[in-house]
């Protein structure tokens, strides 16, 4: 343990510069989403963010098709089947999202 926190410090000065200019998410706005809901199968839809209370709390609503059926899932607010929400900018510059429920 004594070499590994004398080769790879937890605090370093990288660190503490990148920790200085950590902001927090902008992520307000709407979102193309793709999904797979396990036992119902794959969806596509909308996800709408909204900023919350605080800098890192956010309001959501999302309508989900079934690329099955059609069948539609629509959700607001905080959802405990909402694991995983990944956004990238793409070449062009525009945003894509993910969507990923258990």
């Amino acid at each position: 343990m004594a070499y590994l926190s004398k080769t790879a410090p937890l605090h370093t000065p990288e660190w503490a510069a990148w920790r200085a200019r950590m902001r927090a998410p902008k992520l307000a706005g709407r979102w193309l989403v793709s999904a797979k809901y396990n036992g119902h199968g794959k969806y596509y839809g909308e996800l709408e963010v909204e900023p919350g209370g605080a800098d890192d709390e956010f309001t959501t609503r999302v309508k989900l098709v079934s690329v099955k059926d059609g069948s539609t899932v629509v959700r607001a607010g905080a959802q405990p089947g909402l694991r995983r929400l990944f956004l990238a900018r793409t070449v062009e510059g525009n945003q894509s999202g993910w969507l990923c429920t258990r």
